[in-house]
């Protein structure tokens, strides 16, 4: 039977293990590392040294958890050194992700955190962020860039691509006739009438700008939620990985 294990996170990090009652207290670097275990005296148990891009360089005495590399934020390491990493699989050895990225091409397919171990993580295996990330603003902002405006400015071109041209001609040249012959109240509206059937084959396009602004604004929302969900699922995955996951 395996082990019962409680974790202790704040913000998201992993801050120590209750494993059959010996408590020990994990010391993380800026990136996440799990680089030394204490006890609940305060007697170092484990250290570790990392190479860039995750193998362990050196280490002395016994790490009692399945955390190393980032483990703090969630990589978890597995009896193959391979480490879970949510989305997918990531190998130190070979610098790189097991399976291609679900956001590529987006995303480079394999390239480990563009490439800058040392500056980057990527908790939930998508897309990287930087080492203070998820309460980093650095995330959303990279995402408005990457997602927001290439869909909406995508969106709106293609509606344009598509009859946005004609569109424009028709209003400006419907609209200059309605002020020319917007004198009276009756032709006012006899005008505003003609500009109103000038623009019907515009629906097409309005709808279509109108699911363009839609989708931008949908993207964005995902965008902008991406951190926060992030964090919460590193407080609530970590929490009791070890019993899933058969660790004792």
């Amino acid at each position: 039977m395996a082990m019962s294990v409680t974790y202790t996170t704040v913000n998201g990090k992993l801050m120590m293990e209750n494993r059959g009652g010996v408590k020990t207290a994990y010391v993380s670097d800026t990136l996440g590392n799990l680089i030394q275990c204490r006890d609940a005296s305060g007697n170092k148990t484990y250290e570790a040294w990392y190479w860039s891009y995750g193998e362990i360089r050196a280490s002395t005495g016994t790490n009692p958890s399945p955390w190393g590399f980032v483990g703090l934020l969630g990589y978890y390491t597995d009896a193959l050194n391979y480490l879970y990493v949510r989305a997918r699989y990531y190998r130190p050895n070979l610098t790189r992700w097991q399976t291609v990225d679900r956001t590529w091409p987006r995303q480079r397919s394999y390239l480990y955190c563009l490439a800058n171990p040392i500056g980057n993580i990527d908790i939930m295996g998508l897309w990287p962020c930087g080492s203070d990330c998820p309460s980093s603003p650095k995330c959303e902002v990279g995402c408005f860039f990457d997602d927001f405006l290439p869909t909406l400015l995508g969106l709106i071109l293609g509606c344009a691509g598509a009859g946005g041209w004609l569109c424009g001609a028709l209003f400006y040249s419907c609209y200059a006739a309605f002020l020319l012959a917007c004198i009276t109240p009756p032709t006012c509206i006899a005008a505003f009438a003609l500009l109103l059937l000038c623009l019907a084959p515009c629906d097409a396009f309005a709808a279509c700008l109108v699911g363009a602004v839609a989708g931008a604004i949908t993207a964005f929302c995902v965008c902008a939620n991406h951190c926060e969900s992030r964090s919460s699922a590193s407080a609530n995955s970590n929490t009791g990985l070890d019993q899933m996951r058969g660790g004792g």
